[in-house]
């Protein structure tokens, strides 16, 4: 919404949502153009937005303008990227899925355990201060999860004066 403030010389602040036509238009010139960074005009069609099943490829761009900056994603199915693959004559890199598989096998992920969970009314939530304490419960299968996605759960217990999570058979289960 900024981008097209800018475009079209305006001073006047808008509340974010308040796309007008106009907006939408320049955002879909935009778009074409940078489509065409990618593949031939012909190779294109504008739809609303709906979620690809598959592989696929999501390319989020940032288009700045002035002080202002815009985002643009453009995501590519497998049957666009195999076109691609196709017109451009590309031939695989043989040791792209070597160096790639090693690459991910050394890839750093976070773990996160949710060791407890406490419903409080907002009310007590706001009186919240330093130094208070709130009685918890552990889980009994606390989730593992790597940002929304959950792996498996585990129990909490102690070994040699540490907290431990053992893991539950559903982790076997989930591979």
């Amino acid at each position: 919404m900024r981008l097209s403030d800018q475009f079209y010389g305006t001073t006047v602040e808008r509340s974010v949502g308040d796309l007008t036509n106009s907006d939408l238009r320049l955002l879909q010139r935009i778009a074409k153009c940078a489509s065409q960074w990618i593949a031939p005009d012909h190779a294109w069609s504008h739809n609303e937005f709906e979620v690809i099943q598959g592989t696929g490829i999501c390319a989020i761009l940032s288009i700045q303008a002035r002080h202002q900056q815009a985002l643009l994603t453009i995501t590519l199915d497998s049957a666009l990227i195999q076109t691609l693959i196709d017109e451009l004559e590309l031939t695989p890199n043989p040791h792209m899925a070597s160096d790639f598989n090693h690459a991910l096998h050394k890839t750093p992920v976070r773990l996160n355990v949710q060791l407890s969970k406490t419903v409080l009314p907002l009310t007590q939530v706001l009186k919240l201060k330093a130094n208070d304490i709130l009685p918890i419960d552990l889980l009994n299968n606390a989730p593992v999860t790597i940002g929304k996605q959950t792996l498996f759960t585990g129990r909490v217990a102690e070994q040699e004066g540490q907290l431990v999570l053992i893991l539950n058979d559903d982790k076997e289960n989930n591979r």
